[in-house]
Parts: C-alpha cells; sequence; structure tokens
C-alpha cells in the first residue's frame, strides 16, 4: 500500500521512515526497557556538558595550533623556484 502510494505522491516517502518509530512499542510493554530509556534520558544533560566541555577543549586546542602551525608547512614543489615570493599557484611535479 505504501509503495502504490509512493508512486503518485514521492513526498509521501518520508512517512516510511516513521515505519521505525514502532520499535518503541516495546519500551512501553517491556519494564527492563523502560528502565533503560528513562535512565539515557534521564543521563543527557549530563552527556551534554560532557560533550560542550570537550568541545571547548578541541576548539580551543585548534586555534592555538592554527596560530602555532600557521604557514610553517608551505612549500612550493617547483624546484625551478627559490623562494616563497616568486611560488605562486599549484605546480605539478614530474616523474623521472
Amino acid at each position: 500500500m505504501a509503495s502504490i502510494l509512493t508512486l503518485f505522491f514521492p513526498e509521501a516517502a518520508i512517512f516510511r521512515a516513521l515505519r521505525s518509530v514502532r520499535a518503541l512499542r516495546m519500551v512501553v510493554r517491556s519494564p527492563q526497557l523502560k528502565v533503560v530509556f528513562i535512565s539515557l534520558w534521564r543521563s543527557f544533560p549530563a552527556i551534554a556538558n560532557v560533550v560542550l566541555f570537550i568541545s571547548l577543549f578541541w576548539i580551543m586546542f585548534a586555534i592555538l595550533g592554527v596560530s602555532l602551525f600557521a604557514g610553517k608547512y608551505g612549500t612550493c614543489n617547483d624546484a625551478n623556484i627559490m623562494d616563497q615570493v616568486n611560488c605562486i599557484g599549484r605546480f605539478n611535479a614530474t616523474c623521472t
């Protein structure tokens, strides 16, 4: 039925994705799964705090790395050019 519907209305394919929500009905029927999902839901703010804290450190060290190593790894791959000022663009290295 759903595949016939998508022939005439391709936008209705989004409703197929909603079929995966049917698995959540097991949470209502099983007390053990209910405990697991409630625990995950209650721990979400703490997990979000940890992710935010780690992200701040990651951004801090990324900014530090960019400022420390800015321009240090820039090299010209054309052997005929001796200084960095004349090295404009990207040169193809030929294999000999």
